[in-house]
């Protein structure tokens, strides 16, 4: 029975001490697997799921279009977790200046022939596809020096660099980005990130990067290249554009000098998080503060990291995306998901397993004895490494979906409280990283932003808080199985947004929820002014798309 060998890897990983209570988790999920592999014809996909997702079409494995699209459709272009896959494109392009990404625009304007910019395609949505050509940033990729401007500190980048690239640099030269605008997953462009408004976490600091751009170089859509500052009033539509507005070729952002966290996970009962005025509360003592919620164990990991001036430790990192996970153990974990997905009480244990997985490995590791990498629950270390991590290197094939709804500080205790019932009510396990909570300070520096003010619900200074659910994507479903299994998440970001006047993150969740908040006028004004600039910046329309004609965009 292969899928139990993870089982075996997992307890190998437990101190004796603390083993009762994990081989107990182990032991339930053995006999729930069990019998669930009595009944393989109960459960489809599983002659698929190891195999999906190695970049073969494999037809003797049953594989086609239909069944695996992420190995059986050619696209040169496919979202992250290869659930977006562009089919109808002119052509990927690499270039390597702004004068290069100038001609490509003013050819396609030429021709009447649209245009989209991509970075390393960890949106999902339709937001990444175009019917015309594509520009991928990945060889604009330099980070072009330091500024000071009064006194004001500033780097100047091109799109396509990383954001840990960029901090590693500015590691080295003793600074880092302003705030704490770091996210979770390290492989983001900067251009990207900033175009989604993607985000850390911090209850104190700038938690959302596009609000430390205060300059942006791009070729609008007649192939002109154009500069903006923080002193032009257009400055808020490029800091959340979803590329709209053009291509961006450089950035100035706010940059301070380096500071180090000292990084400490506790785990509670989730009572503590229930309980509360407001979700923040329970990090409100931290600079950098998030939470992942297990609620079928009825548990939570807080992390925490505060500004520290002590030495670092060597090699501190965060581990939270990149656990050790050996080759052997990667096809068995499939098969249990796969499982899991076809039987509640699998994916139930397998979340109970993972929680205890954090308690007793957790996600912090630093140079041990003998030079030997050890795990730990507390770290100090530069901040980006801290609050930062990558996917697993083996972790290809593994299917993911990432529902993720803002709220503002008004409705976030109440929406908790909703999340709670619903998934009692559904019964929902999440064993990935359980619900993902996340937050940031209100700013009023975009238009677009998923956290920004607007005056009414969302008020600067109060706190935006990030309620993500990464969910397991099975495979071989068919189209009725496949909207069973995505309804009780559906409803998750659906009620979110309509009830608790939550907004949905532009790179994440479906297409029909922005077709949503289209409807009920999420953004109210914001909007509105948001679409004088494609007037002005793209008169032909080169940098629209199905996603942002469905948005209202």
């Amino acid at each position: 029975m292969k899928a139990l060998l993870l089982l075996c890897f997992f307890i190998g990983t437990v101190h004796s001490s603390d083993k009762d209570d994990y081989q107990e988790a182990v032991k339930l999920l053995n006999g729930e697997l069990k019998q669930a592999m009595k009944g393989r014809h109960s459960c489809p996909g599983l002659s698929l799921v190891v195999s999906c997702g190695n970049q073969k079409c494999e037809a003797s494995k049953g594989e086609d279009v239909n069944s695996c699209p992420a190995d059986c459709l050619y696209s040169p272009v496919k979202s992250y977790n290869k659930q977006t896959i562009c089919e109808n494109t002119l052509g990927l392009h690499r270039p390597y200046s702004t004068l290069e990404v100038s001609q490509i625009v003013k050819n396609a304007y030429a021709k009447g022939e649209k245009i989209k910019v991509v970075g390393t395609l960890h949106s999902a949505t339709g937001i990444i596809c175009s019917e015309g050509h594509i520009i991928s940033t990945e060889n604009l990729n330099h980070v072009l020096g330091l500024e000071n401007v009064g006194a004001k500190e500033y780097v100047n980048v091109e799109p396509g660099v990383t954001v840990f690239a960029l901090s590693e640099w500015l590691h080295k030269r003793g600074k880092a980005l302003a705030g704490i605008p770091h996210m979770g997953f390290r492989d983001l462009t900067v251009a990207g990130a900033i175009a989604t408004g993607s985000h850390g976490s911090s209850p104190k600091h700038t938690g959302v990067i596009s609000n430390i751009v205060d300059g942006v170089e791009f070729v609008d859509g007649l192939g002109n290249i154009r500069t903006v500052t923080e002193k032009d009033p257009e400055i808020k539509a490029l800091r959340v554009s979803l590329g709209m507005l053009g291509i961006t070729t450089k950035l100035k952002l706010r940059i301070q000098d380096q500071f180090n966290l000292e990084v400490k996970v506790s785990f509670h009962h989730e009572d503590l998080l229930l309980g509360s005025k407001n979700i923040h509360d329970v990090v409100a003592d931290c600079d950098y503060g998030q939470l992942n919620w297990f609620p079928g164990t009825k548990k939570f990991m807080k992390t925490c990291g505060k500004k520290t001036k002590k030495s670092v430790h060597k090699k501190a990192n965060n581990e939270l995306l990149n656990p050790s996970i050996p080759d052997v153990i990667v096809d068995p974990f499939k098969v249990a998901l796969q499982y899991g997905a076809c039987h509640n009480s699998v994916m139930c244990s397998i979340e109970a397993v993972r929680y205890l997985q954090f308690v007793f490995q957790p996600p912090l590791t630093k140079k041990g004895i003998f030079g030997i990498k050890m795990n730990s629950k507390k770290v100090r270390g530069p901040s980006h490494r801290m609050v930062s991590s990558h996917l697993t290197p083996n972790q290809e094939g593994f299917f993911q979906m990432d529902w993720e709804i803002a709220l503002p500080q008004s409705t976030s205790m109440d929406a908790l409280k909703f999340v709670k019932s619903h998934i009692e009510k559904n019964k929902i396990c999440l064993p990935l990283v359980g619900v993902f909570i996340r937050f940031a300070k209100i700013e009023d520096k975009t238009l677009l932003a998923h956290s920004n003010a607007d005056g009414v619900k969302w008020k600067v200074g109060d706190i935006v808080t990030f309620l993500e659910m990464p969910v397991y994507l099975p495979v071989g479903f068919n189209a009725a199985e496949k909207k069973s299994y995505d309804l009780p998440f559906e409803s998750f970001a659906s009620t979110l947004v309509s009830k608790y006047s939550g907004r949905a993150h532009w790179g994440k969740n479906r297409m029909w929820i922005f077709e949503d908040q289209k409807k009920l006028g999420t953004y109210m004004n914001r909007v509105t002014e948001f679409q004088k600039q494609p007037k002005i910046y793209d008169p032909k329309g080169l940098f629209k798309n199905s996603f942002s004609a469905k948005a209202g965009l």
